[in-house]
């Protein structure tokens, strides 16, 4: 396996030991390589992790082995493993990315949680109008629809390749009719009222990149990843004051991603805008991910 080739025939629970072995000879953790070996697996054979689990004594076929190790090839020059096999996992639904395209982690499901929870108070209005601001892949917009069917969406990026994900994964999920799309970094000039703005802002301070996997730096664009002054939250400054001229004239809500140990400097950024009835939800990690609040008119 020097040359990081497969061997062929051999039962799937040895290819995936072999994978395993070759992705940690990348310097990727263990318990990493090995969801990676099973998302490979499922892929190239349709197999989730259960029938992977119930056909580990099956041989792989020859044009099955050399799909998989065209993937971990790719995985040797650190792409990042949804980049090579053009899909991630969100919320238990499977997104189409790209390279060049945010990719959506777990942390940001917390988010959509926060969403839901905030559509719920807005139960009695007949459609409830959102915004995202920052649509990526469209995994948290895509996920509130197909979740909350009252709700309509309008999505904002300053990426063309973001919107045109954004629109195979609507049109792949059936919510289409439901979304509208804009090619926009001037969000806060949209001649619209929302009830509820959400945002996954870049919000990584620039001294923090030398420090970061190189699957991130190398591959992920990076105008969705680092917030623009030294300790990131340039992006929740604008949030906080520009957001309160799109709310609905009877009220409303926004949520915002947070880095770690930014909470707090954020709750206090938006306290000072004026926003009302702010808490934070942590992640499954324990960490402080999601800032919200409310806005009423004055």
């Amino acid at each position: 396996m020097s040359d990081m080739r497969l061997t062929r025939g051999v039962k799937l629970r040895d290819l995936k030991k072999q994978m395993v072995f070759i992705l940690t000879s990348f310097g990727i953790e263990k318990g990493e390589a090995s969801v990676e070996a099973e998302m490979i697996v499922e892929h190239v054979s349709g197999m989730n992790r259960s029938q992977q689990l119930v056909c580990a004594d099956i041989p792989i076929t020859d044009r099955q082995t050399a799909k998989m190790e065209r993937y971990i090839l790719q995985r040797q020059a650190r792409m990042p493993i949804q980049y090579c096999l053009e899909v991630a996992d969100f919320a238990g639904f499977k997104f189409k990315v790209k390279h060049g395209v945010f990719i959506p982690r777990t942390d940001t499901e917390t988010l959509l949680e926060e969403a839901l929870r905030l559509c719920g108070k807005l139960g009695d209005r007949p459609v409830i109008k959102v915004l995202e601001v920052g649509v990526g892949s469209g995994a948290l917009s895509v996920s509130l629809l197909k979740k909350m069917p009252r709700t309509r969406l309008t999505g904002t990026d300053i990426s063309e390749d973001a919107l045109s994900i954004t629109l195979e994964n609507a049109r792949q999920h059936k919510v289409l009719k439901r979304i509208n799309l804009k090619h926009e970094g001037l969000w806060w000039l949209l001649d619209e009222r929302f009830d509820l703005v959400i945002c996954n802002p870049p919000y990584i301070p620039l001294s923090e990149k030398e420090s970061l996997e190189p699957e991130v730096v190398e591959y992920e664009p990076h105008e969705a990843l680092f917030g623009r002054d030294p300790d990131g939250l340039r992006f929740y400054r604008k949030l906080s004051t520009t957001i309160p001229k799109m709310i609905d004239l009877a009220g409303g809500y926004m949520a915002v991603e947070v880095g770690d140990k930014q909470a707090d400097k954020v709750q206090e950024i938006f306290k000072e805008a004026g926003w009302g009835s702010l808490n934070c939800q942590r992640d499954v990690n324990g960490i402080s991910r999601v800032v919200s609040g409310s806005w009423m008119k004055k």
